[in-house]
């Protein structure tokens, strides 16, 4: 038998291959007693099955998203941060990889096989404490004082007799006159306006509109509270006990009750109740803490 000569073109294969397997090992994948040990067959094909088992775990970063907690209810777009990933240098190596001096040279060895790093995105269920504040309804405690019947009292306002309209005592008990559209207060003796009170027939019992008692001044002139406290006058009413809008505003007129004492309250049954004060420069106003008062 003769030996056969390595051609130059066959050295050159080999000598090519050789650099190849030397250069994929270099890459990654160290041949040394670490990998041995996690690669090796010599445990038996279970054992091997597992340790590459133990090296997709070890090579796998995890991110843990944050649950979200509602504690309140508020209208806002969160977007939730990711928690950092495990670092591996933090994962303890099998006890067979022994051989191996850390998770760097560990991971070299698992190289080996071809496992690379993964990332596993962990998005817990989220869970909700929600709180809910009730917001209670306006109070439902105005009811007029109206007595049974009006006879032997101050002011009968069923009579059709006229009347002054007085401010709070705490505002000098003064009359209330019409300035333009305003309620104000009037020093002048003898009060120079009357009034008269009216039974609209959509309000409940005791509920009147007060108007001013001059027949020949028209439209007639309701005594009003608009929206923004302001005590004035309009030209129609709102006839129940309900806010209306018009040209002049937003108001309510039919509030008015009296009570047996002369005291002139003024509310929407079983809601609001308007208490009345005296500004500075002697405008009327409804945001106050004491009634009206009939006057003779």
């Amino acid at each position: 038998m003769h030996a056969r000569l390595l051609t130059p073109s066959w050295l050159a294969l080999l000598i090519t291959g050789s650099l190849l397997v030397a250069t994929a090992r270099a890459a990654g994948c160290a041949a040394d007693n670490c990998a041995r040990a996690v690669t090796g067959t010599r445990r038996g094909a279970a054992a091997q099955a597992s340790a590459k088992a133990d090296c997709n775990s070890f090579m796998a970063k995890t991110i843990t998203a944050p649950a979200i907690t509602i504690t309140s209810i508020v209208t806002a777009t969160v977007a939730p941060a990711a928690s950092a990933p495990v670092k591996r240098d933090s994962l303890a190596t099998p006890a067979y990889a022994s051989a191996c001096s850390g998770a760097s040279r560990y991971s070299s060895a698992c190289s080996c096989w071809g496992i690379t790093g993964t990332t596993v995105t962990v998005i817990p269920t989220s869970t909700a404490a929600i709180t809910i504040t009730a917001i209670p309804s306006p109070a439902t405690t105005y009811t007029p004082d109206i007595p049974p019947s009006y006879t032997n009292c101050v002011f009968n306002p069923d009579a059709g007799t006229s009347f002054d309209v007085l401010a709070p005592a705490n505002a000098g008990g003064l009359p209330i006159v019409k300035n333009g559209t305003l309620a104000v207060v009037s020093s002048a003796t003898p009060a120079p306006v009357r009034y008269k009170a009216i039974k609209p027939l959509a309000t409940p019992r005791g509920v009147y509109d007060i108007v001013l008692d001059t027949p020949s001044t028209f439209p007639t002139q309701f005594l009003a509270i608009f929206d923004d406290g302001a005590v004035g006058f309009t030209t129609v009413s709102s006839k129940s006990q309900q806010f209306i809008t018009s040209e002049q505003g937003r108001f309510i007129t039919s509030v008015f009750s009296f009570t047996c004492d002369g005291r002139i309250t003024a509310g929407i049954v079983g809601a609001e109740e308007f208490r009345f004060a005296v500004a500075g420069d002697g405008k009327v106003l409804a945001t106050g803490t004491e009634t009206l008062r009939v006057g003779a």
